[in-house]
């Protein structure tokens, strides 16, 4: 089961993260998708979003985040 957190609120739902990891969403964790546009700070292996709440980044997925955010911010 798949909670989804907005500003107003969160819906359940049955579906795998990754059918949901499309930009503007990162998968952070094995249990954490983010829409990159509420990424305030990423340090090793957490992410701090706009407001306030803190995500793990697994170990394995850190690197590739912290490169995909820098070439975002290259474009911009």
């Amino acid at each position: 089961i798949c909670e989804i957190v907005t500003r107003t609120g969160s819906i359940s739902c049955r579906i795998a993260l990754k059918e949901l990891a499309a930009p503007p969403f990162i998968q952070l964790h094995k249990s954490y998708l983010v829409n990159t546009a509420y990424l305030q700070d990423i340090s090793r292996y957490q992410a701090t979003l706009s407001n306030g709440t803190v995500l793990p980044i697994g170990k394995e997925r850190y690197m590739g985040i912290k490169h995909f955010l820098q070439e975002s911010v290259r474009k911009k």
